[in-house]
């Protein structure tokens, strides 16, 4: 196991469900489409995911059972360190 899922679970919950959940997104996101959520979203989680052991890879945001965007580290900045 890379990371227990009850810590994956409460960082997740307090950086990102208890900030949106019955928010108005446009408070939030000047653009709330599901792209910029899920890059907001990465934001809130990248730094607190960066171990010596894991990193957060990517995110999947699912705007209805179809339609869904993926968001990922950008490949260079993760190679350079930076």
């Amino acid at each position: 196991m890379v990371i227990d899922f009850a810590m994956l679970k409460d960082v997740v919950q307090k950086r990102v469900l208890d900030v949106l959940d019955h928010s108005y997104l446009n408070d939030i996101l000047t653009q709330p489409s599901t792209e910029n959520v899920a890059e907001w979203i990465w934001g809130q989680l990248e730094d607190v995911l960066k171990t010596p052991t894991y990193h957060l890879y990517e995110i999947a945001l699912w705007e209805t059972p179809t339609s869904f965007v993926i968001y990922r580290e950008n490949k260079s900045s993760a190679e350079d360190g930076t």
